[in-house]
């Protein structure tokens, strides 16, 4: 018989201990606990145990890894498993074989709605809500819930090796729900999460991004521009970067400005119409109502269907 150890009871020894989605430093931290809280494994990884963060009401366990430097073993339970190939008998084999494995249950997995990384267009849609003054209620989630199932079909050659095939089905929910309101700011605690993440890590644009978008509720435009400024000189190309910068600029009145990065959100994203609509309200309060109609035009290009644009063209036209 093989003795295994199968679960440990770890206490934390460091006066914060992060937990990481995955085995490695780089991996995002999803929670943190303290000195004496106590927790429990199943798997080894190296110089990492995988441990038990919590459940929901419908009995969903989210797990984590943390470093085996930051606890120490408590209890160690060990369990017993037969080793079947060292009490293969010789001559025991009857011939080669068929067999069939199947599998299934539940899925956790990441995947992105649209465009570049995990975020795509809750990037999108977020930058804009927040920049005309709605509160974001519910944040980006970049894991999915769903349903798994595979199998594989093994011919065996003899009693420890054989050749196989197997195929998998994963169905999950492929939309984030964004969820966002006009009533009056609060600030949330995990909105102080983000502005205590940027505080830390001043230089991550997307700590950056988010800490922005809560100072553009709160209409501090000109803290928005000292925030995300050092990431245009340091030559970074994003586009929540410059719509963001535009919107604060266009906020506090500096319009050229503002439509300098609206055309640099526009390169990256191609013809936008609240970008555009927003260019045009820019070079109407620069006094330039030609660029001003040119930009107006070119989004109902892109959407015809802007009555209120078309009636804002009409009523210059007529002035003129």
């Amino acid at each position: 018989m093989n003795l295994n150890s199968s679960e440990w009871e770890l206490k934390v020894l460091v006066e914060k201990a992060n937990i990481r989605m995955e085995p490695d430093m780089k991996s995002p931290v999803v929670t943190y606990v303290v000195r004496g809280a106590m927790l429990k494994s199943y798997e080894r990884t190296g110089a990492w145990f995988r441990v038990i963060i919590g459940s929901d009401k419908d009995g969903f366990v989210s797990m984590g890894y943390i470093q085996v430097s930051d606890v120490e073993i408590v209890k160690e339970k060990l369990s017993q498993e037969t080793d079947f190939w060292k009490y293969e008998e010789p001559g025991s084999f009857q011939g080669i074989g068929l067999s069939l494995k199947l599998t299934g249950g539940m899925t956790y997995f990441s995947g992105g709605d649209v465009g570049v990384g995990t975020r795509g267009m809750y990037d999108y849609h977020s930058n804009f809500l927040v920049s005309q003054g709605f509160i974001l209620e519910s944040f980006f989630k970049p894991f999915h819930f769903g349903t798994e199932a595979s199998g594989d079909i093994v011919f065996n050659l003899n009693p420890k090796f054989g050749i196989g095939i197997g195929s998998g089905f994963i169905f999950a929910r492929s939309r984030s729900i964004l969820s966002y309101s006009e009533e009056e700011f609060m600030y949330t605690p995990f909105q102080m999460k983000l502005a205590d993440a940027y505080a830390r890590k001043p230089d991550a644009l997307d700590y950056a991004l988010s800490y922005a978008r809560i100072l553009l509720t709160l209409k501090d435009f000109q803290r928005v521009k000292e925030i995300l400024i050092p990431f245009v000189e340091a030559k970074q190309e994003d586009f929540g970067l410059f719509y963001s910068l535009g919107n604060a600029s266009q906020k506090i009145g500096e319009f050229g400005e503002a439509i300098s990065y609206y055309q640099r959100a526009l390169r990256l994203k191609g013809n936008i119409t609240l970008i555009l609509n927003a260019m045009g309200e820019c070079y109407l309060q620069l006094g330039e109502t030609e660029q001003a109609l040119q930009a107006w035009k070119k989004s109902l290009d892109t959407n015809p269907h802007q009555e209120n644009i078309k009636k804002l063209i009409e009523n210059i036209k007529e002035k003129d």
